[in-house]
């Protein structure tokens, strides 16, 4: 509102205070407004960091199976195998083209043959000890935002690493895609791998 639109009092005691309380009203009214921008604000930047967590783990899906150390230099996200609650990778998750190592022989070569360290650049196809299955044959566990059963993902990392001793993180949760949220249904730390 620009000085033009407000309204004028008569320079009188009444008129002072006339505009004193016109003055407190407005003060009122743009704290309101700058509060209702300012929760828009905060509900957007919290929108974005739960994309950006979302697209961080969906990254992490993707190539998981190719660290040399699972969870040693950065987390890493599996789903998981319902018989035996095995990490696996998931067809629909890897790029086209990707090689997939059958045999043992084939990937012992394939190491021997590399001679390189492969804890930062990680392997170029997956691992046979990893089964590949659908999406639709991992386990799922229950979303308590939407009472839906959506795939249950694995987070593992390293959260310590010294000469007294390792930590371990391990998570297991569900994204609800309705309510754009996860469910944490599993939290455990301890000082040895969990696998």
């Amino acid at each position: 509102m620009s000085v033009a639109e407000h309204p004028t009092f008569p320079m009188t005691a009444a008129g002072i205070a006339e505009f004193e309380a016109h003055v407190e009203a407005k003060k009122k009214d743009v704290a309101n407004e700058l509060e209702k921008r300012r929760a828009a604000v905060r509900d957007i930047e919290n929108e974005q960091k739960w994309l950006v967590a979302i697209d961080t783990i969906f990254t992490s899906l993707h190539r998981s199976w190719s660290e040399a150390d699972p969870g040693k230099y950065r987390h890493v996200h599996f789903f998981l195998e319902p018989a035996t609650g095995k990490r696996v990778v998931v067809q629909e998750f890897l790029p086209p083209g990707t090689k997939i190592y059958s045999s043992k022989e084939e990937w012992n070569r394939y190491i021997s043959e590399g001679f390189k360290d492969f804890r930062f650049s990680g392997y170029d196809g997956v691992p046979p000890h990893y089964r590949i299955v659908p999406l639709a044959e991992v386990v799922t566990g229950m979303c308590s935002l939407c009472g839906q059963a959506h795939p249950l993902i694995e987070s593992y990392s390293q959260t310590a690493d010294g000469p007294s001793g390792d930590e371990w993180s391990m998570t297991t949760f569900v994204i609800c895609p309705s309510k754009m949220e996860y469910t944490i249904l599993y939290h455990r730390e301890q000082s040895h791998r969990f696998r």
